[in-house]
């Protein structure tokens, strides 16, 4: 690596650290002190969100990451020499990457892997091979333990090399200001497998790819099916619901403990686990058709803040298209990932980057028009005023998505039955599933 490729990569890494800081509300990094230094290291965490993995291991790790990436980010000349020389991305081809009935070749994946790691560098390997948004680990190719175990070959299994195990946890991703807790876990020292390679070097592979495999299942939410995770997102909703649990951190180790009691239900009472299924399915159904959630049906309505809800929806409605409208930028966007139509996993990135480049801009034209064309007291005031107006967009949606859906269930007619419903629902989960 050259020295401007060094300050590139520091440039582009505390850039990445602020956008990151900026678009998620929180971000927490638990047990970092486990991270080796000074120590060949391929990075092998899940991978829920496409770009932002990459770029949140950047900021974890010490030292310089090289990425593992697809071949197909590597196929045009451009694109080749910011993947290579400004992202220090390593192209690895898929069998959708080959012509039919050719094999997939990656020796010079593998060299290159190897050469990264005898000079201590890092390497961002994630092992489920593609990424992927919900909550379930899927099948780990065994190739981040095979070049491991030939780096550790080389070095007569005195490399140093380590597999840092990472889990991150999104409380929707795809969303502006939502949260991400990354747990690190316990370092795979790969030259403690020395005899036991000797032996069997299939089975070598195999036992570090069961010991990352376990490390990401404990380290993050991971549902074996979508009616396992469905189920579970309901007893969440529920649960919190009924229980103030403000830190996400705190939620995701409840969500482990109710998905535990969720798979002993279905284990050993699976008559019990569809009669839970029925209910909440029943239950939440009801809410979706209705197009409201069980916070609505949770709280507390009086008659006069409903009066006085009715009165401010229309004032409010009209205050926030005008701060839109003055605001428009923000929303670009959205309306772009939505008109590129692509996988969820790619959201944040396409809004991070879209908002990075426009965002500036639009503000810079407004200041620039005012500070040429108004007086400085005129400049100053509508610089104070984007700042205020900006700032209360986000509470303002939500204050009236608020009074849209109270205002759903009271025209229903259906509260009494939906407290009914939803009481039946934590009464069937009381015993078994909320005992936490």
């Amino acid at each position: 690596m050259t020295l401007l490729q060094k300050i590139v990569y520091v440039f582009l890494n505390n850039l990445a650290k602020l956008v990151l800081r900026i678009y998620f509300k929180k971000i927490v990094i638990v047990d970092k002190h486990k991270i080796p230094r000074n120590s060949a290291t391929l990075i092998a965490p899940n991978h829920p969100n496409t770009m932002i993995d990459p770029v949140l291991m950047a900021n974890i790790m010490p030292g310089w990451i090289h990425f593992l990436a697809n071949y197909g980010l590597f196929k045009y000349p451009l694109s080749k020499f910011l993947m290579s020389k400004v992202f220090f991305s390593i192209p690895v081809k898929r069998e959708k990457d080959v012509a039919e009935g050719e094999k997939v070749n990656n020796l010079t994946t593998i060299k290159i892997c190897n050469q990264v790691l005898q000079n201590k560098g890092s390497i961002f390997m994630g092992p489920e091979g593609t990424s992927y948004a919900y909550r379930r680990i899927r099948h780990l190719k065994d190739g981040i333990a095979r070049i491991a175990l030939s780096a550790a070959k080389r070095k007569k299994f005195q490399s140093g090399i380590v597999i840092q195990p990472v889990g991150t946890n999104y409380s929707a991703s795809h969303l502006f200001r939502s949260e991400l807790v990354s747990f690190v876990g316990e370092p795979i020292f790969i030259d403690d497998y020395k005899d036991e390679f000797k032996k069997d070097r299939e089975a070598t592979a195999q036992s570090i790819m069961d010991n990352i495999r376990n490390q990401l299942e404990s380290l993050t939410i991971h549902t074996n099916d979508e009616i396992e995770n469905q189920l579970l997102r309901w007893s969440e909703n529920l649960y919190f619901n009924n229980n103030s649990t403000p830190l996400f951190i705190e939620k995701l180790k409840i969500s482990q403990l109710l998905l535990k009691n969720i798979r002993n239900v279905k284990d050993k009472q699976y008559h019990k686990f569809e009669e839970i299924w029925q209910q909440l399915f029943k239950y939440f159904k009801v809410l979706e058709d209705l197009k409201i959630d069980d916070s609505t049906i949770n709280q507390k309505i009086n008659n006069s803040r409903i009066h006085i809800e009715s009165i401010l929806k229309h004032p409010l409605n009209l205050l926030l298209k005008i701060l839109m409208l003055i605001h428009c930028v923000w929303f670009l966007p959205l309306f772009v990932f939505k008109k590129l139509k692509l996988y969820i996993a790619y959201a944040s990135m396409i809004k991070i980057l879209v908002g990075l480049i426009f965002i500036p801009i639009y503000y810079s034209i407004i200041l620039v028009l005012l500070y040429y064309f108004t007086n400085i007291k005129i400049f100053f005031t509508v610089l104070i005023a984007l700042i205020i107006t900006a700032l209360i967009i986000m509470p303002l949606e939500k204050i009236l998505e608020k009074i849209r859906k109270n205002n759903a269930l009271l025209s229903s007619n259906r509260r009494e039955e939906l407290l009914l419903m939803r009481s039946e629902c934590v009464e069937l989960l009381q015993k078994e599933i909320f005992s936490v």
